[in-house]
């Protein structure tokens, strides 16, 4: 009931601000998944790791398993270290992972999921880095 009230309102004021209706809809996605606002690792449980792993899940090349569980256990971890891998952050040949952060959301991928979230909401953590930097452009030419 919740959902189709705020479709409503969504509904009513797209069409008050003649804006379309994806615009709000791509809003509320956001802010209902949320985004982690602090780094993470292996061992860590709580709200901020139910909310990597919800938006890890999003994309079952990512993280396959799907689990939202609130613990940052070795199946989150392998989940991050691919989407670190996608996205050029860093590989695991790079070195020992105390010194690069491979499977941990430190604070260069807490930025990069931060970012890909904030200009194309919860689905665009699917896009592959040259589907996200096209869809930024756009965003940045509106």
């Amino acid at each position: 009931m919740k959902f189709i009230v705020s479709l409503l309102i969504y509904t009513v004021v797209a069409a008050a601000c003649a804006l379309p209706l994806g615009v709000f809809a791509l809003v509320d996605t956001v802010s209902a998944a949320g985004v982690p606002s602090r780094q993470l690792e292996l061992g860590m449980q709580g709200e901020e790791v139910r909310k990597l792993q919800q938006l890890l899940a999003s994309d079952s090349a990512l993280y396959p398993e799907g689990l939202v569980t609130g613990y940052f256990g070795s199946r989150t971890q392998k989940a991050v270290e691919r989407f670190q891998i996608r996205h050029g952050i860093v590989n695991e040949s790079d070195g020992p992972r105390a010194l690069t952060g491979f499977g941990r959301l430190g604070p260069r991928t807490l930025a990069k999921l931060q970012k890909i979230v904030s200009v194309g909401g919860v689905d665009a953590v699917r896009l592959t880095p040259q589907e996200f930097e096209n869809l930024n452009k756009d965003s940045i030419g509106r």
